[in-house]
């Protein structure tokens, strides 16, 4: 436990009155919206995460599958391509920013499709703009269209783009990606930084960069306020992700 604390980040969720302890390692922490899901499913039903990798949840009724035996962190070693589960076993199915990785998409989504229970719900978050970030593969990034293309078969509940994903992002992204490339000692530096969880560092925070570290920071934060004067039919053309909130029919 010492280990998981020093390298870690721990949150705690509340379900039901109840408080359970959320690990995260350099996975992304679980958003608003897949929260909001969570709690609707409750401890009645079974939440699949697909490619949750290093990040849990204390939930008795949660399975984190992975392609990687991240210990601690993921329930089962498999393919989102070939679930091994049941048909009809889950109430709700999370694929937070794994889409993109797949090498065949649409095979893992009637995979979805078949685990989730009638009624039941998918939330995914694919990449658009986002640049290429290869690990351990990126395939393929989507419009809002082909999204929904992708999901057909769903019920469609909600769609777009969340405040994590908007324009500013994209151009931060491209930026800290051309820095990065015109400044080798600085991609080194800042190898390890997860930019799209801080959203605004691209360099290590050492007495070298701290200085255009702030400078970053300021820019970052000026451009995610002018996301908010953006219409939303703007805003998807150049988002950096969208968004997709499915129901399989019963």
């Amino acid at each position: 436990m010492s280990y998981l604390v020093s390298r870690y980040k721990k949150e705690v969720i509340r379900f039901g009155g109840v408080g359970y302890i959320a690990w995260y390692g350099r996975a992304h922490k679980y958003k608003p919206t897949s929260l909001k899901l969570m709690s609707r499913v409750g401890l009645g039903g079974w939440i699949l995460d697909v490619g949750g990798g290093e990040r849990s949840i204390g939930l008795p009724n949660f399975v984190n599958l992975d392609r990687f035996a991240y210990s601690g962190f993921v329930t089962v070693v498999g393919d989102a391509h070939f679930l091994p589960f049941k048909d009809e076993a889950f109430d709700l199915v999370l694929c937070e920013a794994v889409i993109e990785h797949l090498r065949k998409p649409w095979i893992a989504v009637e995979e979805f499709y078949r685990v989730l229970k009638p009624g039941g719900y998918i939330y995914a978050d694919v990449a658009f703009m986002q640049p290429v970030h290869s690990y351990p593969s990126h395939y393929f990034n989507m419009t809002m269209e082909g999204v929904k293309v992708l999901f057909e078969k769903f019920e469609e509940v909600e769609s777009g783009v969340q405040e994590y994903q908007m324009p500013s992002y994209t151009l931060l992204y491209v930026i800290s990606r051309y820095v990065r490339g015109l400044l080798p000692w600085l991609d080194r530096q800042s190898e390890n930084i997860e930019f799209y969880d801080t959203g605004t560092h691209i360099f290590h925070k050492s007495w070298v960069s701290s200085f255009l570290a702030s400078l970053y920071g300021l820019f970052a934060r000026c451009l995610r306020c002018l996301d908010r004067l953006l219409k939303p039919e703007r805003a998807i053309e150049i988002a950096a992700g969208v968004y997709y909130i499915g129901r399989k029919q019963r």
